[in-house]
């Protein structure tokens, strides 16, 4: 896990329970801009 996922979900579970706010939390967990995509280290050698 990186450090941007971390915050992301450091920032989930410290968020207010408030009906906003959960589903501010579920329209970015669906949308496809804010999904973490994993690159490729380059190839040393």
């Amino acid at each position: 896990m990186g450090l941007r996922e971390a915050g992301a979900l450091l920032g989930i579970a410290m968020a207010p329970r408030q009906p906003q706010t959960t589903e501010r939390i579920a329209v970015l967990r669906d949308d496809p801009m804010e999904t973490p995509r994993y690159v490729q280290p380059p190839q040393l050698g």
